[in-house]
């Protein structure tokens, strides 16, 4: 306000600013929450299923399956579903497992299944037992027959057992020593009995190709044998000499991992010859000898004026095949360490031929149908039948390689 002097007076206002925190409530009863020391909860721990210590309400949720929670679908279709599909069952065999993944979710959707066809061509693996969850699982007169647990009974009344016996007499004599210790021990053996049949033809319907009534084009299989580049022989004699150091080694030290290195380089070394080092360990996992494997070329993908005999070989077939407007799928083995697609894709390009190569990191299991389809396209685009580069563990299921007529196989997996 106006003062003597021309002075003038202004009312001065104090404002004090104070930080708000947020502390948690329970949405039942509203009462704060506060750990041990009394202060307020401000972030709930990872503990679950916590409750409200007033009103003793849960201080949790179930989040809906649309919202963002997560529930295996076999278990959803089997609880939400039960009753109202059917069910078929491809490549069953893989769901032979004891504590699979994929055995409980078979087991949860033939639990809610009115009608079940599985279907294999493999129905077995050579021992009663690798049959007996599949049994389980869908056959409730199985499960009358046999507990989950009971697959060792089951190998006694249908399957192949051997009993081994050793025997051992202490040399010593005296009244702690000099008893007969026998050790026994019971395996199973490939095989199963008659019995087994009978079980299975009140449920299983066996058929061939032949039964579908389906026409097919003529099928068969050749070998075609190739001659070892000379190039190559050097390589082949240090291969020879460390398969006799690895046996050696197995049966004075118990060094089995140089014989198990020897034999896959013995499968994949002459396709992908490159230089390699192969080491032995004792049974303490210490180091008791490296050995060295001479290269013929400096790279995996390395191109030679005069491509290696098998090489050359594999490059006619295609071109042969191509000339018939036959597609052509060729399956490398090995191709984690021993890696030669690149090599034989840049050998079909130099002579105008596309192809492509499938990697494992090339398109996700469930994206690979879509990959495939865009992969023929491309080639049919440049004007010829397509030609698939790839291991061929990526294209065994989920795949109709129709557009592939001749299929090659490269090596031994």
């Amino acid at each position: 306000m106006p003062g003597g002097g021309g002075l003038h007076y202004f009312k001065m206002i104090e404002v004090e600013q104070t930080k708000i925190k947020g502390f948690l409530c329970c949405p039942s009863c509203g009462k704060m929450l506060q750990n041990q020391d009394g202060r307020p909860v401000t972030k709930l721990g990872k503990k679950n299923k916590l409750k409200c210590p007033n009103c003793k309400s849960p201080l949790w949720q179930q989040v809906s399956f649309a919202y963002g929670g997560r529930v295996a679908i076999a278990d959803y279709l089997n609880r939400q579903y039960s009753g109202r599909y059917n069910l078929i069952i491809d490549e069953a065999h893989k769901s032979k497992g004891a504590d699979s993944d994929a055995g409980y979710a078979v087991a949860d959707l033939v639990a809610g299944a009115s009608k079940v066809v599985a279907m294999t061509g493999t129905l077995y693996a050579g021992k009663a037992s690798s049959i007996f969850y599949l049994l389980y699982r869908l056959f409730p007169h199985f499960r009358r027959l046999y507990d989950y647990d009971e697959v060792q009974r089951f190998v006694e009344h249908h399957g192949l057992q051997e009993t081994i016996t050793k025997t051992k007499e202490s040399d010593t004599w005296s009244s702690a020593y000099g008893y007969t210790r026998e050790n026994v021990r019971v395996r199973e053996l490939p095989g199963v009995s008659p019995g087994m049949v009978t079980m299975l033809l009140n449920n299983t319907a066996f058929l061939k190709l032949a039964n579908m009534g389906l026409h097919l084009p003529t099928y068969t299989e050749e070998r075609y044998p190739i001659p070892l580049d000379p190039r190559l022989e050097n390589g082949l004699e240090t291969i020879k000499t460390l398969h006799k150091t690895a046996v050696e080694l197995a049966v004075k030290e118990g060094a089995i991992g140089l014989l198990s290195q020897w034999l896959y380089l013995s499968l994949g070394w002459f396709d992908c010859p490159i230089a390699e080092t192969l080491t032995a360990v004792n049974r303490e996992k210490e180091v008791i000898g490296s050995y060295d494997i001479e290269g013929y070329l400096d790279s995996k993908d390395q191109l030679l004026d005069d491509p290696l005999a098998k090489d050359a070989a594999l490059l006619e077939i295609v071109e042969a095949e191509l000339a018939q407007e036959r597609g052509v799928g060729v399956f490398f083995a090995q191709v984690n360490r021993r890696d030669w697609m690149s090599r034989i894709q840049k050998l079909l390009k130099e002579r105008g031929i596309y192809s492509e190569i499938l990697r494992q990191s090339t398109a996700k299991p469930q994206d690979r149908e879509r990959w495939y389809q865009g992969f023929v396209e491309r080639c049919r685009e440049r004007g010829q039948e397509p030609v698939l580069l790839a291991n061929g563990n990526l294209v065994k299921e989920g795949l109709d390689l129709i557009e592939l007529p001749t299929l090659i196989e490269t090596g031994i997996e």
